[in-house]
């Protein structure tokens, strides 16, 4: 029984930062695949705060928003020291059985949370895995003036429109032997950034890497840091 409790403990007190929060009903209704909840850091701040959302792989589709604690535990672990409010909301399923980060959704969301808490406009920050990544590319595209830095991992895009955020901090990570999502997939937008002059473009590639990179890619300090750094204000 004490070791029970114990473990009741420690996973209450790992998770003690989040708290679940909820979209209303109206505005939830006008979504196509994501769900009414989403984990958000807590925040006692009377100034606003930069925001840093990220976007989870496909495994993590679903109506269970406790699946997202483990990387909200780690996401937080790093965005708490640049006091950032850190959002992780969740694509559920479509009508059909299949879901997909859709950009609309999104927006609502934001929408919401702006409406709701203290959020620096300037400073919003957006990354994303596999699936994930492909909502990072997108939506920074159908938004391009929402975002300061965006940092898409093991992504893509099937409507790529690049030209629409070549001024936009952008940092892209990909593993040269991924099979899921292939490594090509990200190179391509970065080279099309490339030739139509991003000066803020930043691609970190793994050699000997497959799909997989996410957690290097979220336990790096030097990406938080870099973040911090990039606001609409300065770079846009």
């Amino acid at each position: 029984m004490r070791y029970y409790l114990l473990i009741i403990f420690i996973c209450t007190q790992a998770f003690a930062d989040f708290t679940v929060g909820e979209m209303p009903k109206e505005l939830h209704a006008q979504t196509k695949c994501l769900n009414h909840k989403f984990l958000i850091s807590k925040s006692k701040n009377t100034k606003p705060q930069a925001l840093f959302i990220f976007l989870h792989g496909i495994g993590k589709r679903g109506k269970e928003i406790n699946n997202l604690k483990s990387m909200a535990k780690l996401i937080h672990k790093n965005t708490s020291k640049y006091n950032m409010l850190t959002v992780l909301p969740q694509c559920s399923w479509a009508d059909k059985g299949k879901g997909w980060w859709d950009s609309n959704d999104l927006d609502l969301l934001l929408k919401h949370i702006k409406n709701s808490y203290k959020v620096d406009s300037n400073r919003i920050y957006l990354s994303g895995f596999s699936m994930g990544g492909f909502g990072v590319w997108d939506w920074a595209m159908a938004s391009p003036d929402t975002f300061a830095a965006i940092a898409p991992i093991s992504g893509g895009s099937k409507n790529p429109q690049v030209s629409k955020i070549k001024d936009l901090n952008i940092w892209a990570f990909h593993g040269e032997k991924d099979k899921t999502v292939k490594f090509e997939k990200s190179k391509v937008l970065v080279d099309e950034l490339l030739k139509l002059k991003a000066e803020n473009v930043i691609f970190t590639t793994y050699p000997d890497k497959a799909h997989d990179i996410v957690m290097p890619v979220m336990k790096s300090a030097e990406l938080y840091k870099w973040f911090s750094e990039q606001s609409k204000i300065i770079n846009i």
